[in-house]
């Protein structure tokens, strides 16, 4: 992705707030306008290790055998990120979380292979490896809330930023190795709960 397309929602909202229509058809194609993307979701894509893919795919048919409810990967990354974002509300350190952002990050590095036989073992472990582009879909003003946070977050840490493919990164490729190591407790049984009273509610 170019520069040119980051944190594009946090530029239109800079734009629109300097921007003062004068006149009524001005103001009512604005507001027209405003209203109709207010409800279009923003696009990202997400490049993920195969092997977690298959484990958050997983996971997801197992909540969706639990509680009868169907439950998506889509429906997943929305939980790990409204977590991600109320952890921001209630505690807005940008430097305890771009620490924690850093700490959490359990993305396997690209590692290419020169060898002209791969044994049986390292054919599997390249399978495992290879990454996996996955278009996400989330919520307009939820995007907005996290680019605005994230392009604060650069402008203390220009060096080495976040983005939101790269947080949204993160946070799956965290829960899924914390999941599968055992670290996350009563998370299956919490995320079957929430989705069931959602449901009923």
């Amino acid at each position: 992705m170019s520069d040119t397309t980051r944190f594009r929602l946090y530029r239109e909202g800079l734009r629109d707030v300097s921007f003062r229509p004068e006149t009524f058809t001005d103001r009512f194609l604005s507001g027209l306008f405003n209203k109709f993307f207010s409800n279009v979701g923003e696009k990202y894509k997400i490049t993920i290790p195969a092997s977690i893919i298959l484990r958050a795919e997983l996971f997801c048919d197992d909540v969706t055998q639990e509680s009868g409810i169907h439950f998506t990967f889509h429906d997943l990354m929305e939980i790990l990120l409204e977590d991600f974002l109320r952890s921001i509300r209630r505690n807005p350190d940008p430097t305890q979380i771009y620490q924690g952002l850093k700490a959490r990050d359990q993305r396997p590095p690209s590692i290419n292979s020169y060898q002209e036989e791969e044994s049986e073992y390292d054919a599997r472990m390249s399978n495992k490896s290879k990454r996996v582009n996955i278009p996400i879909t989330l919520d307009r003003r939820k995007s907005l809330k996290f680019e605005v946070f994230l392009a604060d977050l650069e402008e203390i840490y220009p060096e080495s930023p976040f983005y939101v493919e790269d947080v949204l990164e993160i946070l799956l490729c965290d829960f899924i190795h914390c999941y599968k190591n055992g670290l996350l407790g009563q998370a299956f049984n919490e995320i079957v709960k929430m989705i069931k009273e959602e449901d009923e509610g």
